[in-house]
């Protein structure tokens, strides 16, 4: 069954270094019940043993297997609106006026077992099954009117498969049953009219100081994170609560205007300790335990519906979500984040200067904003084109349409302008040999800048090399005095300084007859020796032969449609990061020097191009893609 795949904001914590204020949107895989052929509302989730999971669907119960969807019907047809789990595995469901349990047929598919029948005749009156909880003592099932307890006979009392029924009702005529939570060994019911209530026996005793709830909808008790012994409480009209077991005390949080216009309907506590609350009409929001605001998704984030009925955590930490429309997984357990652009633009470049991440893009120069997580222009910066960031002796530049900027913080400005004589620059480099002079490819050819550390902001043309029209798009300078260039369409170039005439230096191209294929050619420098990537490939140089030749370390890389326009880095430890326009592959290097090549955690963006690899020491790797930051 196809599926859409998204990407959605959500809390994902990445890293515990300076940057660990930065949080991105995790990959989410969205299932529209135009696809999986359920009813277009959902109610909630069960997990079985298996890893199979169950939806409570408006036709009922949908089972899916991670590839495929069944829906299995209730013996009335009506929806599924609650689950539970018993310690043998066996799953509970309660339904419209009946109550039940999934088990396998003869051929092994899963069926729906009425155990209506067990239930006294005149009992059998009642409405939804609101909530479902499996206890040692029993399953219960709560209506409204009544909470039916079902447990099996001990073996030897009765005939096998016997069920006692107890029935439990309201504590006073003018109370009804809202809602039931099993929480620390205990079985909580939220009873309108009356207020918070705990099962001791088989009786029904009110908490103290409940009574402030007495009219309200108890829609989450869950345990606080971080905090033994204090649940936190989610109403309709009064918000959150903590509860210590003695009293309840006001949770203020940033989200309780969205919970008090929205109507809270679930709450579930996420791996990191957040906790995300699912709301009748004002989508999913996330909030750390101080209460913060993490993120906030709604339809305009990319869900189906703001209606969203149910949270649930299965046992891979993936979140479920059940909204109006489908059913949407979020990814948390992965270790990928994706950070968007809100103009749509794609990142080519990265640096991060004084803790703070930069990326270069198509339409000027963006820094990521750690209080919000979001990608925001940097101002003083011509909004169009800007390349490749050089830092120098602790300051930042980058070359863009109007020239060389200076960055400082959330701003930039000019400290060479581009004009007639002075051309476009698109990389740059610092020379080994002198460290004053920075060589600048250009559209049209090379020159050479001299950069004063005395004054950071004078920045001068020393020359602009003769001989040259190739737009040059990398610089690689393997030893003092020696530069390689690529090429947008001419091969590689290799300029060789003799003397200390900058102008005069000897000019070797390569192309097809030194067996460079024809067009783009991108250089890295990997683990002391240039790779170069061409549109047969990842190819090196051969310097006895004067040749370039296909590299055979990365004969097993898949390739794009422009492998030419490829990006690859080394980390501090040795790996080998790369991608050819198909896939991402990190080579992992062994203790004995070898490489081990994986792909499989990058899976989740294969069909995004990538523009960069951007690796920070002691820190995360960051990959420009089409859609943003991941």
């Amino acid at each position: 069954m196809p599926k859409i795949r998204l990407l959605l904001l959500l809390l994902f914590l990445l890293y515990a270094s300076v940057q660990a204020d930065e949080i991105g949107r995790p990959f989410i895989s969205l299932y529209p019940s135009i696809e999986t052929k359920g009813h277009f509302q959902n109610w909630g989730f069960i997990q079985d043993d298996r890893g199979v999971m169950y939806i409570g669907n408006g036709f009922g119960v949908q089972e899916y297997d991670g590839s495929s969807w069944r829906m299995i019907l209730i013996s009335n047809r009506s929806f599924a609106k609650s689950f539970a789990k018993d310690s043998s595995g066996c799953i509970y469901v309660g339904s419209a006026a009946e109550f039940g349990y999934l088990a396998p047929d003869a051929r092994g598919d899963m069926k729906y077992v009425s155990l209506l029948d067990h239930v006294p005749e005149p009992d059998r009156d009642f409405n939804y099954v609101w909530s479902t909880c499996a206890t040692p003592e029993g399953i219960y099932f709560q209506a409204s009117d009544k909470i039916f307890r079902l447990s099996q006979q001990p073996a030897g009392n009765a005939p096998a498969g016997a069920w006692q029924v107890k029935i439990l009702r309201p504590s006073n005529p003018s109370a009804i049953f809202d809602t039931s939570f099993y929480v620390d060994g205990v079985l909580w019911v939220h009873q309108r009219g009356a207020g918070l209530t705990r099962l001791a026996g088989d009786s029904l005793l009110l908490v103290p100081g409940s009574t402030i709830f007495a009219q309200d909808r108890m829609r989450a008790l869950l345990p606080f994170p971080g905090k033994a012994g204090v649940m936190l409480v989610g109403t309709d009209l009064h918000g959150l609560y903590t509860f210590d077991g003695q009293s309840f005390q006001p949770f203020q949080t940033e989200a309780d205007a969205i919970l008090r216009e929205g109507t809270l309907n679930d709450a579930k506590v996420l791996p990191d300790g957040s906790i995300a609350m699912a709301t009748m009409s004002r989508g999913l929001v996330i909030i750390n335990i101080t209460g913060k605001i993490i993120h906030h998704l709604t339809n305009l984030s990319g869900l189906f519906s703001n209606t969203i009925s149910a949270v649930y955590l299965d046992r891979q930490k993936n979140v479920w979500l059940a909204m109006d429309g489908g059913i949407g997984v979020l990814e948390t357990s992965a270790s990928l984040a994706h950070f968007p652009f809100a103009s749509g633009s794609s990142p080519t470049f990265f640096s991060r200067y004084k803790g703070r991440l930069y990326a270069a893009a198509n339409d000027g120069l963006y820094y990521l904003d750690a209080e919000d997580s979001q990608f925001k222009i940097v101002s003083g910066v011509a909004r169009n084109q800007t390349n490749e960031f050089l830092q120098i002796d602790g300051h930042l530049y980058l070359p863009g349409l109007e020239g060389i900027y200076k960055i400082d913080g959330t701003s930039g400005r000019l400290v060479l302008r581009s004009n007639a004589s002075i051309p476009l620059v698109v990389s740059m480099h610092r020379s080994r040999r002198d460290g004053k002079r920075i060589f600048a490819g250009t559209l049209g050819g090379i020159m050479t800048l001299l950069y004063d550390p005395a004054h950071p902001d004078g920045w001068t043309v020393e020359s602009i090399l003769p001989g040259f029209h190739e737009y040059l798009r990398q610089i690689v300078e393997p030893e003092p005095g020696t530069l390689w260039l690529g090429t947008f369409d001419a091969g590689a170039i290799r300029l060789r300084f003799m003397d200390n005439d900058i102008n005069k230096p000897i000019i070797e191209r390569f192309g097809p007859e030194q067996g460079l294929p024809l067009g783009t050619t991108s250089l890295f420098w990997l683990n002391e020796r240039m790779v170069v990537g061409t549109a047969n490939g990842m190819y090196q140089f051969d310097e006895h032969q004067q040749r370039f030749q296909p590299d055979p370390f990365f004969k097993d890389l898949r390739l794009g449609v422009n492998p030419s326009e490829c990006t690859a880095t080394t980390d501090a430890a040795g790996n080998i990061w790369v991608n050819a326009g198909k896939e991402t592959v990190l080579y992992r290097k062994n203790p004995d020097g070898t490489f081990d090549m994986e792909k499989g955690q990058f899976s989740r963006f294969n069909d995004e191009f990538v523009n960069i690899i951007y690796v920070q020491e002691n820190g995360p790797i960051w990959f420009g893609t089409t859609s943003g930051a991941i």
